[in-house]
């Protein structure tokens, strides 16, 4: 699975998802606020999900390049 989730900050929904896909999928977990995607970069390694990428964008920028990529969207 390819999961992406919106506003992922403070981060305990993407290390849920995280741990639930394991080496099976992966995460691109996105937070609009730059100290908050710092943080959550943090608590995902803190975790150990790996499987994770962390972008700091607006929500908006990333629906319409990746619609139809991903098996869900938060």
């Amino acid at each position: 699975d390819l999961v992406l989730d919106l506003c992922s900050a403070p981060g305990a929904k993407a290390s849920h998802i995280g741990e639930y896909l394991g080496p099976r999928g992966w995460l691109l977990a996105n937070e609009p606020s730059r100290d908050r995607a710092k943080l959550l970069d943090a608590i995902l390694a803190r975790h150990g999900i790996g499987n994770s990428s962390v972008l700091n964008l607006d929500p908006r920028d990333l629906v319409r390049p990746f619609s139809g990529v991903f098996d869900r969207i938060l």
